[in-house]
């Protein structure tokens, strides 16, 4: 897992990672909590909260600049996965949802935070 992680930090594995997870979603060694065409979720790999899931667009998107009015039906079915996977791994806690992606993350793809509880 860790050599996972090493590798889609880099350009080129970020690059493959887009490309694995819009095409080839099902060799990646996650549990998979949700998964449609268009989006897959897992427990953070390295969490950081007591409820840590990354939520995936099946799609190569840069980050959340790079979303647009033809991006509709993938963030109405993110957020679904969002509130599905509270009810079902927090249902008392007051869960969040953060989007990320760009230059500054380790991902540089657009990717979802759901976390809730204390930092871990």
């Amino acid at each position: 897992m860790k050599l996972l992680l090493s590798l889609i930090r880099t350009r080129p594995g970020g690059i493959f990672a887009g490309w694995l997870i819009a095409h080839f979603s099902f060799v990646l060694p996650f549990h998979r909590l949700y998964e449609s065409d268009r989006v897959l979720a897992f427990h953070h790999p390295s969490p950081t909260y007591g409820l840590h899931i990354l939520i995936l667009p099946k799609m190569r998107i840069a980050g959340p600049e790079a979303l647009g009015g033809q991006h509709a039906a993938l963030l109405a079915e993110i957020w679904q996965a969002a509130q599905t996977l509270a009810r079902q791994h927090a249902p008392d806690a007051e869960p969040r949802l953060i989007a990320n992606g760009g230059a500054y993350q380790d991902v540089k793809l657009l990717h979802f935070h759901l976390i809730s509880g204390p930092e871990i």
